[in-house]
């Protein structure tokens, strides 16, 4: 032999010992999640925003091609026009807005790991925003 003992080698493991799955690596773990959950918010609120702009083109449109064309409801057209935009912007803030906050919440759901309690709740009892 090479100078070792025949009963030398690795130690085996105890029988008493089990063995945890391992977990992924947490940097890469946050970026997967990460930008699966800002990907989603994206094409969520593009879809939403698109259907926003496609609701709101026809009243617009008329309001602003009325504005523009001299005529005697021209007033009351471009406050008619001013009204439209302001909606619409609101309504796509609103909708970045809760995707913002929905890709929050599902990346936190992600990677918050066996924190949770055994009835399902979570250990975190607060919340910033619904």
């Amino acid at each position: 032999m090479d100078g070792l003992a025949a009963d030398e080698g690795p130690d085996p493991v105890p029988a008493d010992v089990t063995t945890a799955p391992a977990e992924p690596p947490f940097v890469p773990h946050l970026l997967l999640w990460g930008s699966q959950a800002a990907a989603a918010a994206s094409l969520r609120g593009l879809t939403q925003t698109v259907g926003l702009f496609a609701q709101h083109a026809g009243p617009l449109v008329r309001a602003l091609r009325d504005a523009s064309s001299g005529s005697v409801s021209a007033p009351t057209s471009r406050e008619v026009a001013r009204d439209e935009v302001l909606e619409l912007s609101r309504e796509v803030a609103g909708v970045s807005w809760h995707e913002a906050r929905r890709a929050i919440d599902e990346f936190d759901a992600r990677t918050r790991g066996s924190t949770g309690r055994a009835d399902g709740d979570p250990l975190r009892y607060y919340r910033v925003k619904p």
